[in-house]
């Protein structure tokens, strides 16, 4: 689909402080397995004393620079960043611009993305696009997520789903030898506006006063049940359109990386994809959901760990609120440095 580009980097921040979920269900007077039962997490990271989602995703990109062989003041126009956030710094400027200035990121030009758990997915057909089409030699992936401070606490529902962390991809149009030599073979990704009211967090009101303006908003709100079955039945399709656009059937795939709202509806899922369970790591256990974070920290894992390898074929799959769902078929090619040996 795409000609050859690199993946020259790649980094992770996840919150400082572990929450168990054994502790998290004595403490609401549950059984001490209610939420693992329910979700398939036992522990999630949140943030630490000094630590919100800015700052993860700070060290997610540096550490993706560092990764890559790259310093802030070797970047400008030729690079891209795009970002997408859940948690709010401000109003404005937007995340992605606030971003490269904590960074200091003077010259480059920044996109930030409006979008929950599947736009990581967008982002990356949009680098990929850029990168072919000679628009950018570069393009640094971000996304960055601590949904904790909108969650009830005596929502059973959500309590026990979500973490704070950050990831990010650094992709390169010419192979460096840092990078790891891929070939984009497929991006497909949709919305279901019409499944819009399964999650979200509404603005109730807001009021100016002499010191500024006071916001009003809901506790994330979303219907757990409703997300599996929509899920159940957008995403096979989509993954299988994506696999016949690239040539590719189920057993030709090695390594799935995906979005992981929790770890028991991955397991369905899974189930209704036809894939061996085995090609899925499943951070979700220990670290929770992270939104739109959560597919670029899972690659980031991966490369840590060694999963990745040349001549490895790579399933990116994202999906979540809006409904909105994407995968990408991506061919390691052989050859090339990889992984951390």
């Amino acid at each position: 689909m795409l000609e050859q580009f690199s993946i020259s980097g790649t980094g992770h921040a996840v919150g400082s402080r572990i929450v168990s979920n054994t502790g998290l269900a004595v403490s609401m007077g549950l059984s001490t397995d209610w939420f693992t039962k329910r979700t398939g997490i036992d522990e999630r990271r949140v943030c630490g004393e000094g630590e919100d989602v800015l700052t993860l995703a700070v060290s997610a990109v540096e550490s993706a620079l560092q990764s890559s062989g790259l310093k802030p003041d070797m970047l400008g126009p030729e690079t891209v960043l795009l970002h997408v956030q859940n948690g709010l710094t401000a109003f404005t400027p937007p995340s992605g611009v606030i971003l490269a200035n904590a960074l200091g990121l003077k010259g480059l030009r920044v996109l930030s993305v409006d979008g929950v758990c599947a736009e990581p997915v967008a982002m990356f057909e949009m680098a990929a696009l850029m990168l072919s089409s000679n628009r950018c030699s570069r393009a640094v992936i971000s996304s960055s997520v601590d949904f904790l401070p909108i969650i009830s606490s005596e929502d059973r529902g959500t309590v026990g789903l979500f973490g704070a962390g950050a990831g990010a991809v650094v992709v390169e149009r010419h192979t460096t030898s840092q990078g790891m030599s891929a070939k984009v073979m497929s991006i497909q990704w949709l919305t279901h506006a019409d499944h819009a009211a399964l999650g979200s967090i509404p603005v109730l009101g807001y009021n100016a006063g002499p010191e500024g303006v006071s916001v009003q908003a809901g506790f994330y709100d979303m219907d757990g049940s409703g997300l599996v079955r929509t899920g159940v039945r957008v995403i096979p399709p989509l993954v299988s359109r994506v696999l016949e656009e690239a040539g590719w059937c189920h057993d030709d795939v090695h390594l799935v990386i995906s979005h992981q709202p929790n770890v028991r509806m991955l397991h369905v899922l899974i189930e209704a994809l036809g894939f061996r369970p085995e090609i899925f790591p499943m951070p979700a256990s220990r670290l929770g959901n992270m939104g739109p974070a959560s597919l670029l920290v899972n690659l980031s894992l991966a490369r840590d760990e060694g999963l990745l390898r040349p001549g490895q074929r790579l399933l990116l799959l994202a999906f979540g609120l809006g409904f909105s769902c994407g995968a990408a078929a991506i061919e390691l090619l052989p050859g090339e440095a990889g992984c951390n040996d």
